[in-house]
């Protein structure tokens, strides 16, 4: 199987055991943002053949990610959050939608959490009042359209974006848009990224068939309007919407 995973580490030695028995043997690279805790330990210790990479401060998604793509060589790339664990055969029914529509860039698996509840992790692009009422008010006031509840989320289909949590990348894909946007720190750099995807006539698709479990820990959730992250998360948000409406 032609295929790399890039996971990207900050204090991880909670999850990253679990996430990474969950991927099988092929080829896996982990960006590590400067973690404080075992988690690079707990990798070197039980996956001697992962690739690390140590950055010596966070660096953020995007280009921590970056990193792990340029030492890629599969023809197909995943990205996968280290809280995330896939279920059986989930990476096989990526690649088999992949097959059944050339044009598919990006594909995901359904998400959800450890009790089985769904995430909704497909979506509509965003606009700024959304942003506002999800960042600052909560999940469950975002607006239906916004999360896709008018979706059984059941058959597969075409959609906006997918969460960045786990995505499954044609090789291509990269060649034709390029690496993701360094200028994100924390969040939409997978809404950029399969934003610039449609716009070069890639498909991104939604196969509720494959399923990862997340924990989903929205640090930027935290700590109300103190928590720096969430105005990082505030201010990727801004950057994607004067990119989407403006350029």
């Amino acid at each position: 199987m032609n295929l790399s995973t890039v996971i990207i580490t900050h204090d991880e030695e909670k999850h990253i055991k679990k996430c990474l028995d969950s991927i099988g043997t092929h080829e896996v690279i982990l960006v590590d943002n400067a973690s404080t805790d075992q988690t690079v330990s707990i990798v070197q210790s039980n996956f001697p053949q992962a690739k690390i990479i140590r950055n010596k401060t966070n660096l953020g998604v995007a280009q921590a990610r970056n990193q792990g793509i340029k030492e890629a060589t599969g023809e197909y790339i995943m990205f996968l959050d280290a809280d995330a664990e896939l279920a059986n055969d989930t990476i096989n029914k990526l690649l088999e939608a992949m097959e059944q529509k050339p044009r598919a860039g990006i594909v995901a698996p359904k998400l959800i959490y450890p009790n089985g509840k769904l995430q909704y992790s497909c979506r509509r692009f965003p606009t700024f009042w959304n942003i506002l009422s999800r960042g600052f008010l909560g999940e469950s006031d975002s607006p239906n359209w916004y999360l896709m509840r008018d979706y059984d989320h059941k058959t597969p289909r075409e959609v906006d974006w997918v969460m960045g949590a786990c995505q499954l990348i044609r090789r291509e894909v990269l060649n034709s848009i390029g690496l993701l946007d360094g200028g994100y720190f924390y969040g939409y750099e997978d809404v950029d990224f399969c934003w610039r995807a449609l716009r070069k006539g890639w498909k991104v698709v939604y196969v509720p068939d494959a399923v990862a479990i997340h924990h989903y820990q929205r640090r930027s959730a935290r700590g109300g309007i103190f928590n720096r992250l969430k105005w990082s998360h505030f201010s990727s948000a801004m950057r994607f919407l004067l990119k989407k409406n403006f350029s």
